[in-house]
């Protein structure tokens, strides 16, 4: 038998991954609170004005840029979200959107207006869809 067939390799121990980003589906579900942002109504007005301003333009969804959607006072709130997301748990449900009697293609634009302050769109699937 040659010296290597004879060497049997011992597992390569880890260390435990520890942080923020270690949860558990049922621990989480018991802390709704720390990954939910509920929008104010002062928040909805800015997206409102925000969403009005790309719509007046005529600018294609995939077009919207962060520029093109200033949040003043929720801006800096969703880059600290953005930072949870990238940095701790790795996601956040975000609520108080309305949507109701609203035309989807306008839902659809203040959602990639607030999505801009998380980072660029990415294809979603094998056809290239950005939102979906």
């Amino acid at each position: 038998m040659s010296a290597a067939a004879s060497t049997v390799s011992a597992p390569i121990r880890r260390p435990p991954i520890e942080g923020p980003s270690v949860w558990f589906g049922p621990d989480m579900a018991a802390r709704e609170s720390e990954w939910t942002y509920v929008l104010t109504p002062s928040d909805v007005t800015e997206i409102e004005a925000a969403l009005a301003s790309v719509l007046a333009r005529g600018l294609d969804i995939a077009a919207i840029r962060q520029a093109d959607f200033p949040l003043p006072r929720l801006g800096p709130v969703l880059e600290r979200l953005r930072h949870d997301v990238l940095e701790g748990r790795g996601f956040l449900r975000l609520r108080g959107m309305p949507v109701e009697d609203r035309p989807i293609r306008e839902s659809a634009a203040a959602y990639w207006g607030i999505g801009t302050y998380f980072g660029s769109a990415r294809s979603q699937n094998a056809r290239g869809h950005l939102l979906g």
